[in-house]
Order: C-alpha cells, then structure tokens, then sequence
C-alpha cells in the first residue's frame, strides 16, 4: 500500500522506545509501591474489623463469567494491498479473538492467521461511520494542495460490517456476509465482540486483590501528577496493558508530528499505515 512504511522501527526507534518504558517504570513504580503498602494496610484493618454480612460479602466478590465462546465464518480486509478473504474466526472464553484460513483448520488445532485481546477495542457497524474515523486519523492540512491519489480503500460498499477500532492498534475490518441470516450473523458477532471488550477491559476492576487496587489508584495519582485529570479508558485491561496505554498516550504527539507528514497515498491509504506504525510501536512497548 502506498502509505505503509518500508520498515515500521528501527535498531534506533526500538532503543528509544526501550528507554521510555525504563523512564515510566521508574518513575510509576514508587507510586505503586506507596499505594500498595496503605491497600494492604486496609486490607487487613478490614479483615480484624467486624464481619460483613454474608450477602454483602457475596456480591462484593461476585465476577463477571467469561464470555460464551462465538465461532462462524467471516471475511476480513487484509494483506497488501488489502483485499477481503474467508476466514474463521474463533472468540474464545477469555476475549482472545483468533481467526482461521478455514474451519476444518480450527477444528484439527492448527495455528491462527492472526489474533488479538480485545482489550480498548470498540465496535463499528457503519462503514461510514468508520471512514468518518479514518479521514479524521491523516487529516489535508490547509496548506497541502497536491492533487491525493484515488482513495481505493472501502470505496466500495461493505455489507454487514464489522469494524474494530483501537486508540493504539491495528483495525480489524470485518464483514458477515456469508452464508445465510447475514443480519442475524452481524448481531450476534457484535454482542459477543462487545462481551469480550467489556470482559477483557476490567480486569483489574472485578479483582478484589489489594495489588489490583493499589495499581488502579497508583495509575490515577500517576497520571494526576503528569497533569491528566478525569476519567477515561487508561485503566482498561491488566496492569502491563493499562501501563502500555499509559505510554503510548505520551508519545502519540510526538509520533504523529514525526510520521504523518511521511506518508504518501491517499488518506485513507495513510491512516490505514499509521495504524499499522501504531501496532507495531504498541507491541514494542
């Protein structure tokens, strides 16, 4: 594709982003540390004070079950350039999402073409509504007036879409048009999609461990001091995954005044590449 870069990272990006991940390690752990020691002393102030009742007790520590697992055939957009291909695809219990050449590879325990955590993704339906969000990922600055390249990407219409978006990660574009009941395919794909999101982004939430506790109040305290005030989706997922985000947050301006201004293509072609660039930075960090 026009827009992807020949090499995501290099020997030297690989090395600055090893040095950012050291630099929020130690500047996050002696918060943590601080917040776990008073999450342990609460912990056991609560456990010599009086008892709870029994059913207080029962719905504080009651969790969330792991999602119904969801399997069927999909087409996916991929490759380069993209071009939509079968696939089956497979969402397991813990809100892994894997997918297959085919199903017969699924069931003999072959190895998946690909797969990801759900964790910070969302679901779209609406391929307008998704090419409303990769137009806005490469926006025409005022000043460029060079004639952009034919936009191929999506130009056509996608029956029963199913578009995964991440702040930080690859997309995952999708459609459940195959076989038969396509409507009812695309509904139930995006509720299990959607239970395996909410599963896998609060973890540390439904964990009663004073660990988990102490980290989502050390992320906060953190993020406050770095000037971040609010709520938002940084505590999603598990410690390493909530710290990633916490990172790629920090270099996403410094990455898109280094990288947008490189890619050629049509837009979409380029915001199609910046996600690419993304994941990779996401899977070094």
């Amino acid at each position: 594709m026009g827009g992807r870069p020949s090499s995501p990272l290099d020997k030297r990006q690989q090395q600055h982003l090893r040095g950012q991940v050291d630099t929020l390690l130690r500047n996050f752990l002696p918060c943590y540390r601080e917040q776990l020691a008073a999450s342990v002393l609460q912990q056991i102030s609560r456990e010599l004070g009086p008892r709870e009742p029994a059913g207080c007790q029962l719905m504080r520590s009651k969790k969330l079950p792991r999602v119904r697992e969801h399997r069927g055939p999909l087409t996916q957009l991929g490759g380069h350039p993209p071009r939509w291909q079968p696939i089956f695809c497979v969402l397991r219990g813990d809100g892994r999402l894997e997918w297959f050449s085919h199903r017969e590879e699924y069931e003999n325990g072959g190895h998946p073409l690909g797969s990801t955590t759900l964790t910070g993704y969302t679901v779209l339906t609406s391929q307008r509504e998704y090419l409303h969000l990769l137009d806005t990922l490469c926006p025409v600055s005022s000043g460029e007036h060079t004639q952009e390249e034919s936009d191929p990407l999506l130009e056509m219409p996608v029956n029963f879409p199913l578009f995964l978006q991440h702040p930080f990660r690859r997309h995952l574009c999708f459609s459940a048009a195959t076989g038969e009941a396509q409507r009812e395919a695309q509904r139930a794909w995006r509720l299990a999609l959607q239970g395996g999101i909410r599963l896998r982004g609060t973890v540390l939430q439904r964990s009663q461990a004073p660990a988990a506790r102490a980290f989502l109040d050390a992320v906060r305290l953190y993020r406050q001091h770095q000037g971040h005030f609010g709520d938002d989706d940084v505590t999603l997922g598990s410690d390493a995954e909530v710290l990633t985000g916490v990172l790629m947050r920090k270099l996403l301006p410094a990455l898109r005044a280094q990288t947008l201004p490189g890619l050629r293509g049509a837009r979409r072609n380029r915001a199609w590449a910046w996600t690419e660039l993304l994941d990779a930075v996401h899977a070094a960090v």
